[in-house]
């Protein structure tokens, strides 16, 4: 049985072309993941298409609940360590919550993971 994965990574930021470049960053990730065998759950990549394409918009604390019912799902939290990960709130709260349910937790280096951008980071 294949592992149920969530894949975390910070995604707000004042400028939104810092935003688009995390979201084009994360859905890569997930890719290459999938590729590789995972079943991947990413919300930035879920939410930001609602966001970009709908009205839907929002913060973390808009789409908390949902993501927090998805992460009880999952059998492992996936952190992207990207600049900003640690300062994140939305990243912070997804790995107090996976520590607070007995979820495992893996940080992933994206230049390790990704190594034909990591000039771009």
């Amino acid at each position: 049985m294949k592992t149920l994965c969530y894949l975390a990574v910070p995604f707000t930021h004042s400028e939104k072309w810092v935003q688009h470049l995390r979201f084009l960053l994360v859905t890569a990730v997930g890719d290459k993941l999938t590729r590789q065998g995972f079943d991947i759950f990413s919300p930035i990549t879920e939410s930001y298409m609602y966001q970009t394409v709908g009205t839907s918009g929002g913060t973390f604390e808009t789409w908390k609940e949902h993501d927090f019912l998805m992460l009880s799902k999952c059998d492992k939290l996936l952190v992207l360590k990207i600049p900003g990960w640690r300062q994140s709130i939305g990243v912070t709260a997804e790995i107090k919550f996976a520590e607070d349910h007995q979820i495992i937790i893996e940080y992933l280096d994206v230049k390790e993971l990704l190594p034909e951008i990591k000039e771009v980071i």
